[in-house]
């Protein structure tokens, strides 16, 4: 799937030199589905407050009796390195260890893990509750997580 997101990023005008005239509101239209399955696909990706990248998970039902929770595997890719992430919620701080699992880079599951319950019981995260998770500092690595108002 990474490589067609790197497709479509790279060819924001899809066959402009190769249209004919009469084809250029089907051209148009094409591009502009495109671009919104793409944005469509990309949803669980967001700028934080403050520009810095930052990603977004909806609680599920999985995750409120797991010791972990997967993370986007494109922001992590990107962003994280496997060990120790501070996590800020106001004053408050926990530490959640970052991993990957299995397979090879491009098919590796990448999760919150020792830590996460802790984190999660103690921010009364439950199901529904949707996290924005901002990284604000790659060493040490530091998030800071914030509900999302529905």
């Amino acid at each position: 799937m990474e490589a067609y997101y790197d497709v479509v990023e790279n060819n924001k005008d899809i066959d402009e030199t190769e249209s004919d005239d009469d084809d250029d509101d089907d051209d148009e239209s094409q591009h502009e589905f495109v671009q919104e399955h793409f944005k469509r696909k990309k949803t669980n990706t967001v700028n934080g407050r403050n520009g810095n990248p930052s990603f977004k998970i909806r609680i599920q039902e999985s995750y409120v009796g797991s010791s972990c929770v997967a993370i986007p595997a494109t922001f992590a890719r990107k962003h994280l390195e496997e060990g120790p992430i501070r996590m800020n919620v106001g004053n408050r701080t926990w530490t959640v260890c970052y991993k990957t699992w299995r397979g090879s880079d491009r098919y590796r599951k990448h999760k919150l893990q020792s830590g996460w319950l802790r984190f999660r019981r103690e921010n009364n995260l439950e199901v529904g509750d949707v996290c924005v998770f901002e990284l604000i500092s790659k060493f040490p690595q530091t998030m800071t997580m914030r509900l999302q108002s529905g």
